[in-house]
């Protein structure tokens, strides 16, 4: 009978063991509001045909033309430059 004791012990920590984890807590990220990549100051741009532009050394933009494929990150520094086919200057929005 000694034999059957420790099991006996054992079994609620077997048990305890294979009990599932609770889920992870969701983690809200809000996301920066206004002007965080400095859009505004070419809003003046827009329904322009190819405007010339004088961006800072380090600012991060991307240029592209309505319909285009472009990747979906969200970069609130990053400012975006949306032309349509003719190359108007259609929008200029941070992200």
């Amino acid at each position: 009978m000694k034999p059957v004791l420790p099991a006996i012990l054992l079994a609620p920590l077997l048990l305890v063991a294979c009990a599932p984890t609770p889920p992870s807590p969701v983690v809200v990220v809000e996301l920066p509001a206004g002007d965080s990549c400095g859009a505004s100051r070419y809003q003046s741009l827009i329904g322009q045909t190819g405007p010339a532009l004088m961006l800072p050394g380090d600012a991060v933009y991307r240029v592209f033309k309505t319909g285009d494929p472009v990747t979906s990150d969200f970069n609130a520094a990053r400012l975006n430059f949306e032309t349509d086919k003719r190359g108007k200057l259609l929008h200029v929005t941070c992200g």
